[in-house]
């Protein structure tokens, strides 16, 4: 039992330590999901406007 909370620790303190790194290494590709999404509501608009 003991073997199995000390694996699961060390996959906590892995993961601890790597996600902040993945976090900044999303955030670019989240900042150009969000300009694509508003062009997109852009575009919708204004087809929209010409029915």
């Amino acid at each position: 039992m003991m073997t199995v909370v000390w694996l699961f620790a060390m996959v906590v303190a892995v993961a601890w330590i790597i996600l902040p790194f993945a976090m900044f290494g999303i955030k670019p590709l989240l900042r150009e999901l969000i300009a694509q999404t508003k062009e997109t509501n852009v575009l919708l608009k204004e087809r929209n406007a010409n029915k």
